[in-house]
């Protein structure tokens, strides 16, 4: 994903022209703050996803894509769907130690997935639900 709110919005419009007429709906993993987070760092969370969210609401009607839903995906739903390991709970682990390690586990799985593709710690859960996406919820 670019970095910047401009570039993030051209991208998302470059995505759009694409796919014009190929698409029926976007999917969004449904985030909220986080205890244990700063409000700081909540706050910012939170801004990200109200700004994509925005973003691709504005492509739709710019590109006159009105049957296309813009869909909140529960990280327990696609996690569950795909039978993904869970964070570990070993409260001797830092926090930011179960978290990486978590991200790390979701990585190798979809890897599993998409073994020609070069996944990262973040692009690792947007490939997931995807394969979510494509599994349970296309026809």
């Amino acid at each position: 994903m670019p970095v910047g709110e401009e570039a993030i919005a051209s991208f998302i419009y470059g995505l759009f022209a694409e796919i014009k007429g190929m698409c029926r709906g976007v999917f969004l993993e449904k985030v909220w703050g986080r205890a244990g987070n700063s409000a700081k760092s909540n706050t910012s969370f939170m801004t990200h996803y109200g700004f994509l969210r925005g973003t691709l609401r504005t492509c739709a009607v710019d590109y006159n894509l009105t049957g296309v839903q813009i869909c909140d995906v529960l990280p327990k739903e696609w996690m569950n769907a795909l039978d993904a390991p869970k964070m570990s709970r070993d409260t001797s682990l830092k926090a930011s130690k179960r978290k990486t390690q978590h991200k790390n586990a979701l990585k190798l799985m979809a890897l599993g997935f998409f073994p020609d593709l070069k996944i990262t710690l973040k692009t690792a859960d947007a490939l997931l639900i995807g394969e979510y996406v494509r599994r349970d919820l296309c026809d």
